[in-house]
């Protein structure tokens, strides 16, 4: 016999969180391995001190591990805020 709507809505919801999942995976794994991440963008300024680097990545989580990175990531992306932008140096609001 053919499956249940329960059975095919909880495999859909399954099959969202999955795909929800890998795109933030997917993301998160691109701004760091990409050419131009933040820690290589900050280890290439020269009038910075190590001191000035240490504490930019301190404020970015660069200096967490990759696991503590990604959970603060997905806490940025899907939380109430939607971050602080460095360019202007302000918090993100979101259009109300």
């Amino acid at each position: 016999m053919g499956v249940s709507l329960v059975q095919w809505l909880m495999s859909a919801m399954l099959l969202v969180a999955l795909a929800l999942f890998g795109l933030s995976l997917n993301l998160f794994l691109t701004t760091r391995i990409g050419p131009d991440t933040f820690a290589k963008v900050i280890a290439e300024q020269p009038d910075l001190t190590i001191e000035d680097k240490r504490r930019l990545e301190k404020a970015l989580g660069l200096n967490r591990s990759i696991v503590g990175q990604y959970w603060r990531f997905l806490g940025i992306i899907f939380g109430p805020s939607p971050g602080y932008t460095y360019v202007f140096t302000k918090p993100v609001r979101r259009k109300e």
